[in-house]
């Protein structure tokens, strides 16, 4: 920790820790804007906010909900004749998912590394 503290403060940033007791710990990093060139696509889970890098994003699309199928207990979608497996932001991330998307159709990201690929949803349906 005392390594990215140092690089922090050389970028004339700070960081911050703080922890509560059997609740978890909270890093906070602050830097100059002018040296911040992440893009992201910020998504809510649980109402928390988080940010899913551009980098990885190849599409967004909005799919009807029978689309998901599930195949050997695993909920997919099929794009471009290729089944790509679907998974919760809230479970990736072991929160607990208050909302609701009462709506027929869900938003995904698709996110590739190389040749693998996951769709993402961030709200229950």
């Amino acid at each position: 920790m005392a390594i990215v503290r140092e690089r922090v403060e050389q970028l004339s940033g700070s960081i911050s820790v703080e922890t509560t007791l059997y609740v978890g710990t909270v890093f906070r990093i602050l830097i100059p804007v002018t040296l911040a060139t992440f893009r992201g696509i910020l998504v809510n889970s649980a109402d928390f906010p988080f940010i899913i890098p551009s980098s990885n994003v190849e599409r967004s699309l909005r799919i009807n909900k029978d689309d998901i199928k599930t195949i050997e207990n695993k909920e997919t979608i099929t794009l471009n004749a290729s089944i790509i497996p679907l998974v919760r932001l809230d479970d990736v991330l072991e929160l607990s998912q208050k909302e609701k998307n009462d709506s027929e159709h869900i938003t995904v990201l698709v996110l590739g590394s190389g040749e693998k690929r996951i769709a993402l949803v961030w709200m229950q349906y």
